[in-house]
């Protein structure tokens, strides 16, 4: 089947499927990101105070990464396709109620409505790629899908403020609303539905998750104001969920899947990359800011560099991971990030041009590691459980920015104490330093992991690499792997 858009038949189910999956991640990419730069202007307008700002951002990460897993399960036995124009449908509501709210508390429930439908996006889309796209296809429309992911996360800002500027930021929402509009149109021409085979739904299962989620969110985002104790809680309801979950016979989720190696070092590779790559942009633009001086838009056109190559390496990467292993193309883009990291660790004594360096290869490395990763996840489980596999992808990305926020914020309070960041630069720095080698640290390990992984599934062709593995690696990490560690290869 052709994708290379060459001689493309217009009309054919594949071309509408992949213009729609790209306009997807371009437009939720857009509602994740428009509200940055409209902040100040929504809080003058509509009178909310600095503590309940937080919130804008909190909730509509508390609303989608807590019903993700939940909904797959609903949304894969009824209908993929219905529940996509229905969430797309939804995702409008939320726009518009956004752009003619005229109080906090209804602009606090646009979000959640946006939240909500962007879960379902999120997963839905990547649902029908793999059950749709043929196999030797699937790394290169996810590479063209994240693309627009990548275009988008580029362009809210900078749009949102032009039209926030110019007319208000109430039109700043509605700009992405023609897009949805489109959506609707192209997913009337889909002939095909995906569903999964009908079991019951775990409802109770589903609430405790939702509840484990949304303590889990508010504590990492309120660590020093009363967080930990609701961590705390969080860490309490996890065992009750696990435990609960092992005993249902149709679960929420399928916890059998985290016994599968490939899934799981898959997810964590997922989770470092854009742990690295969310909190190294954020140190940067406070490095260049506030140590060396320079203007915000001067920081922003540098900032620039990274997502503009993301777009360009995103597609060519999801090429590539068709023709080979995506797990060796991932530990690559993986060791290009950790030499950025490396280069960001040590800010105040690079000169400038090192510091751009360092963002080129983080926009190749990110680019180059995020469509072979998905298609590594997605496609190490069998279709039945692809609903958990697409939902629980979606969530460990976003918990990884959180947690990388969170760690941040952590060191800071250790370095910088509770001044300004501005009053005490040589404690921003240490903090900078400290958290890019944290980061470093984990880009390692999945680089190590991804290794494992590969050699591990093709340890008969590679006895050398299971005889390293007993030397280095403890019994119990053995037996996991399926390998005897008293039997010579």
């Amino acid at each position: 089947m052709n994708l290379d858009f060459k001689s493309v038949d217009w009309k054919s189910q594949v071309f509408i499927l992949v213009i729609l999956a790209a306009l997807n991640q371009l437009s939720t990419s857009m509602v994740t990101n428009v509200s940055t730069v409209l902040l100040p202007e929504i809080s003058l307008e509509l009178g909310i105070t600095v503590s309940t700002l937080n919130w804008i951002t909190i909730i509509f990460f508390i609303s989608s990464i807590s019903v993700s897993i939940p909904l797959s399960k609903i949304i894969s036995q009824y209908g993929v396709k219905r529940y996509t124009k229905l969430a797309i449908c939804g995702l409008i509501l939320g726009l518009v109620i956004s752009a003619f709210t005229v109080n906090t508390e209804i602009f606090l429930l646009s979000r959640v409505i946006q939240g909500i439908n962007c879960a379902i996006l999120y997963f839905s889309i990547y649902m029908m790629i793999i059950l749709e796209i043929p196999e030797d296809k699937t790394g290169y429309v996810l590479g063209i899908v994240g693309s627009a992911g990548y275009i988008g996360m580029t362009i809210a800002p900078s749009l949102a403020g032009i039209v926030s500027y110019y007319l208000s930021w109430r039109f700043a929402f509605l700009m992405i609303v023609p897009l949805l509009v489109l959506q609707l149109f192209l997913a009337h021409y889909l002939t095909d539905e995906w569903t999964t085979e009908k079991k019951p739904v775990d409802n109770a299962g589903s609430i405790l998750y939702v509840l484990l989620i949304i303590f889990l969110i508010y504590g990492l985002s309120n660590i020093f104001s009363g967080g930990a104790m609701f961590m705390i809680v969080a860490v309490v309801l996890l065992v009750i969920f696990v435990m609960f979950e092992k005993k249902r016979s149709h679960p929420v989720y399928n916890l059998k899947l985290l016994r599968n190696v490939q899934y799981v070092i898959g997810n964590y590779s997922a989770a470092v990359g854009y742990f690295v790559t969310f909190i190294a942009t954020y140190v940067l633009s406070l490095h260049l800011q506030i140590v060396m001086g320079i203007d915000s838009r001067a920081t922003g056109l540098i900032l620039f560099i990274t997502p503009v190559l993301m777009v360009f390496a995103a597609p060519y990467a999801g090429k590539l991971s068709d023709k080979y292993d995506s797990r060796v193309i991932s530990a690559i883009a993986m060791v290009v990030i950790s030499c950025s990291l490396i280069i960001f660790a040590f800010l105040e004594y690079v000169p400038s041009y090192m510091i751009i360096l360092g963002v080129i290869l983080q926009g190749i490395g990110h680019g180059l590691f995020s469509s072979p990763n998905n298609r590594y996840v997605l496609t190490s489980v069998d279709v039945e459980d692809l609903p958990d596999a697409a939902s629980f992808l979606s969530t460990v990305k976003e918990m990884g920015k959180l947690f990388s926020t969170t760690i941040f914020n952590v060191i800071c309070v250790l370095f910088v104490g509770q001044m300004e960041v501005s009053h005490n630069v040589l404690g921003l720095i240490e903090s900078s330093r400290c958290m890019m080698f944290v980061c470093l640290i984990m880009s390692v390990s999945c680089i190590i992991l991804l290794g494992i992984s590969k050699y591990y599934f093709e340890r008969a062709e590679n006895p050398e690499i299971i005889n390293i593995m007993k030397r280095f690696l403890p019994a119990w990490i053995l037996k996991n792997f399926k390998i005897d560690s008293n039997k010579n290869s």
